[in-house]
């Protein structure tokens, strides 16, 4: 929770630099207020996380259900102090990590004729990315090519060449981290089914 807000401050802080400089159109307006609301949202969270750990120390007990504990858990995990330094740190790796999107979005634009400068890729990077933190279809599919549509339409580019923008962004970014994803689970799910067997055999060798 922690990081995804990190990442809509960075976002933000996108959008508004480069805010200026392209457009003042509605629609970009309210992913900004939107982006605050849920920015306000989680700091409230954090201060009642906080505010509940305080008045309640933990207590667990072996009868509580495993939904209480992860509730438990996330709320100690909220609780806990951020420093300013470590606040500066996250801060920083979401900025660099998006910073690295941008420059992806810059790439790829190229490689379906869009020329986009910096600017133009850091309000891209912004609008696309806090567009689609608001839950919409599985896979952003239609909500991220339209956002991808209408943030290209603002700098003269037509409705094909953003279609096939916001596509080929799409894949670069979700087809790689899916195909890896699966890969890692897989790996992990034949970890979990192992390590019973093979605990099972040296209990055998060592009572045999």
């Amino acid at each position: 929770m922690l990081d995804r807000g990190f990442d809509i401050l960075a976002l933000v802080t996108f959008l508004l630099v480069s805010l200026p400089f392209v457009t003042d159109e509605g629609w970009v307006d309210r992913i900004v207020v939107g982006s605050v609301l849920v920015l306000a949202v989680l700091g409230v969270l954090l201060v009642a996380a906080r505010s509940y750990t305080r008045r309640r120390p933990r207590g667990r007990r072996e009868h509580r259900g495993l939904p209480r504990r992860f509730v438990r858990d996330t709320l100690e995990g909220l609780s806990d102090p951020l420093s300013v330094e470590r606040g500066l740190v996250w801060f920083g790796f979401s900025v660099a990590a998006w910073s690295a999107w941008a420059l992806g979005a810059v790439l790829v634009g190229r490689a379906v004729g869009v020329d986009l400068s910096l600017l133009d890729a850091v309000f891209v990077t912004a609008a696309l990315n806090l567009g689609v933190a608001i839950p919409s279809s599985p896979g952003f599919v239609g909500t991220y090519q339209w956002l991808g549509v209408s943030a290209l339409a603002l700098f003269g580019v037509g409705r094909e060449e953003g279609l096939a923008f916001a596509i080929a962004m799409q894949a670069v970014w979700y087809v790689p981290t899916t195909i890896v994803g699966a890969v890692l689970l897989f790996a992990n799910a034949r970890g979990a089914w192992r390590t019973p067997t093979s605990a099972a055999g040296g209990l055998r060798r060592a009572t045999g």
